[in-house]
């Protein structure tokens, strides 16, 4: 009997992809490609200039202003070192005082040094003070109210909270039940204390059934995490939407809230190529994550496939260098 004819495809799986043969009838289901930005520190001054529902970046930094910006942690494919460069000479320009880079890792370990290099690279490195987030230092954390609904402390690392203008700055992509990565999330579960991040990974938040791919309004994970990020008063948001090479294709900045609702609907407003109606690529993430790649294939499946898997979190994620093959941990900024 001859063999069947088989197509190879290559998946975006871990940090190299993995090749995988198919039947050679099967359908691939893709995102439409975007053009990249041909100009990436161009699109970011632009968006810094004239922001969504802001005042532009100059016009809310003062001479010797102390400044936190938060970032995703390695888990994520973050591209601090062509993003952050471009913040940094204008807040340099507009005199800015000292500047911290606040690593967002959430509950996940902290970044090992060659790590830092890898997200940040040297320049920042060299510019900046960086404090990697402690989930488990309850002491560095304040209160910012309850988690809605609760009476579950949000709790934010104060260090942040202290800083006279607050940026986050994170990359926007569809989040298997927070609907959407970046923007509040760099502060919670980004920054926020692990009884608070516990309680934003219920059981029965994450089994609502709007909380899904793309959905942030009446998701009562992203309605509770923009509620606690809205209470830490962030000064200016800064969001980018990258490729499948994690080229720039657009950049949303300003109001933490409408900039980072403008590029969610961007986002949206890339729908993929076959019979599917929606849905994103997996991703090779240790633990909670781990769902998310058969999380991404029910939708894209469509009718017959199944229901949605039901991840259960950890009543207490691991740390330290044992906990996982990335960063490890239950959540981060972007996930």
């Amino acid at each position: 009997m001859a063999a069947s004819a088989t197509r190879r495809v290559r998946l975006a799986y871990g940090r190299s992809g993995l090749e995988v043969d198919l039947p050679a009838t099967a359908d691939v289901i893709e995102p439409r490609r975007l053009s990249a930005l041909p100009d990436e520190a161009a699109a970011i001054r632009q968006a810094l200039r004239a922001p969504v529902g802001s005042a532009p970046l100059a016009e809310l930094v003062r001479d010797g202003v102390t400044v936190g910006i938060s970032v995703c942690d390695v888990t994520r494919p973050f591209p601090g070192r062509r993003l952050l460069p471009v913040l940094l000479d204008e807040l340099d320009a507009l005199r800015a005082g000292r500047v911290t880079v606040f690593v967002a890792t959430g509950t996940h370990r902290a970044c090992r040094p060659a790590e830092l290099r890898q997200i940040l690279g040297d320049d920042v490195l060299a510019r900046t003070l960086v404090v990697q987030h402690d989930a488990f230092d309850r002491g560095r954390h304040a209160a910012l109210g309850t988690v809605p609904g609760t009476a579950v402390p949000a709790m934010v690392e104060r260090a942040f909270l202290e800083q006279d203008v607050r940026i986050t700055a994170g990359f926007i992509e569809p989040h298997f039940f927070a609907g959407f990565s970046g923007g509040p999330k760099m502060v919670a579960p980004g920054l926020a204390h692990l009884e608070t991040v516990l309680e934003l990974h219920s059981a029965a938040r994450i089994g609502h059934p709007r909380a899904t791919w793309g959905v942030t309004e009446g998701n009562p994970v992203h309605d509770a995490v923009r509620a606690i990020a809205g209470r830490a008063g962030v000064t200016f948001n800064l969001d980018v939407t990258l490729d499948d090479e994690r080229r720039f294709t657009a950049v949303f900045a300003g109001d933490l809230a409408r900039s980072h609702r403008a590029g969610c609907a961007f986002a949206v407003g890339t729908p993929l190529q076959g019979p599917a109606p929606r849905g994103t690529r997996p991703r090779g993430v240790p633990g909670l994550a781990g769902a998310a790649g058969p999380g991404a294939a029910r939708p894209v499946a469509g009718p017959g496939a199944g229901p949605d898997p039901a991840p259960r979190p950890r009543a207490r994620p691991r740390r330290g260098p044992g906990a996982g093959a990335g960063a490890g941990g239950l959540a981060g900024a972007g996930g």
